[in-house]
């Protein structure tokens, strides 16, 4: 039975089949009642080599192994009966969900909301893995927010303090997975009046290879010494 277009859900993501397409199939399965189309796109070869000296740097790749066995490819999503891809997005959605999507999302009718990795105050952009070895960052929030025509400062919807001490780059990046809980709480609060207007702070724009490098080596004497 096709269901009603009136429960449609867009979802805004990438093809990353390690950190990202087990959040989404999950999403998807917990939205079973709804018909999801997805908007996939990939990140730039430039970026996917950054993200990956990063991992080197700052992470422990014995992790990459078992997390490739719990990989889920897109193929997998789309045996689901609710859900297909699109190349095109019109209004027809009841709202939006971005997750680790790539690209700058154009505000559309519908409202679109995103799980972001970081705080609005000094956690914005997209490389808080990175960056949390940079200013040594002992906590980060999982925020939940409506998009607004500029970068992670819309509305926040929901949020949740993790601690990262421990922390490496990669368990950064799973944050979201091994908190699935908090995406579900995040979706049953769409569309309720518990919305918060954030302070923002300037955004952490993607580092270069120097600042990628130097601040390897300056954590590295740091535990030398």
């Amino acid at each position: 039975m096709r269901l009603s277009n009136k429960k449609k859900v867009l979802i805004y993501t990438t093809n990353d089949s390690i950190f990202t397409l087990p959040v989404i199939f999950k999403i998807c399965k917990y939205l079973k009642d709804k018909k999801i189309d997805i908007y996939l796109s990939g990140p730039k070869k430039i970026r996917g080599i950054k993200v990956l000296i990063i991992f080197f740097l700052f992470g422990s790749l014995f992790k990459f192994p078992k997390l490739l066995k719990k990989s889920i490819k897109i193929k997998k999503i789309l045996t689901l009966s609710n859900v297909q891809l699109v190349k095109k997005i019109n209004n027809n959605y009841q709202y939006g969900l971005s997750f680790n999507f790539p690209e700058k999302i154009l505000l559309k009718k519908f409202k679109i909301y995103n799980f972001h990795c970081g705080n609005f105050m000094y956690q914005r952009g997209s490389f808080i893995f990175f960056y949390k070895f940079l200013y040594n960052w002992k906590k980060l929030d999982l925020t939940f927010h409506q998009i607004n025509s500029n970068f992670d400062s819309g509305y926040i919807i929901n949020k949740k303090r993790v601690i990262i001490s421990n922390n490496d780059a990669i368990d950064i990046c799973k944050l979201y997975l091994n908190n699935f809980y908090f995406i579900k709480n995040c979706i049953n609060k769409i569309n309720k009046k518990n919305k918060i207007k954030p302070i923002t702070g300037n955004i952490n724009k993607e580092p270069n290879y120097f600042l990628i490098i130097k601040t390897f080596l300056s954590n590295f004497f740091k535990k030398m010494y």
